[in-house]
């Protein structure tokens, strides 16, 4: 999902466990929509390509790099504690995501679109 950040972020470890919050809060909306369509989910997984934005979800304990970000951004620790989302390591050069927010050379733009379903697969007719 792509949203102005409203605050401003120190590192890209904080970005980025900012931008993961903001998809958990949108994941979980969409996750209690389709249950009441009666399709109930499991555990939602987020893709991110920042481990250190992982670890943060991860681990409850203080540290002093994290004490200025705001109270509100740590709700996705939360969900992850409960078992509701769960955040996985995907490199940044098969982030499908990746093609919304980053200059792509022409190879990763057209493994994308293929990807995205939005071209054709080599060797497909």
């Amino acid at each position: 999902m792509l949203k102005k950040q409203a605050t401003v972020a120190t590192s890209s470890v904080e970005a980025e466990y900012v931008a993961d919050g903001h998809t958990t809060k949108q994941a979980l909306w969409l996750r209690s929509i389709l249950s009441e369509l009666g399709f109930p989910q499991d555990t939602i997984l987020i893709k991110s390509d920042n481990q250190g934005a992982i670890a943060l979800t991860e681990d409850p304990t203080f540290h002093a790099r994290t004490k200025h970000i705001d109270i509100q951004h740590h709700f996705i620790r939360e969900r992850v504690a409960a078992g509701h989302v769960k955040l996985i390591y995907e490199p940044m050069e098969t982030l499908i995501a990746d093609i919304m927010t980053k200059a792509l050379s022409r190879n990763q733009h057209h493994f994308f679109t293929e990807h995205l379903g939005l071209a054709q697969l080599e060797g497909e007719s």
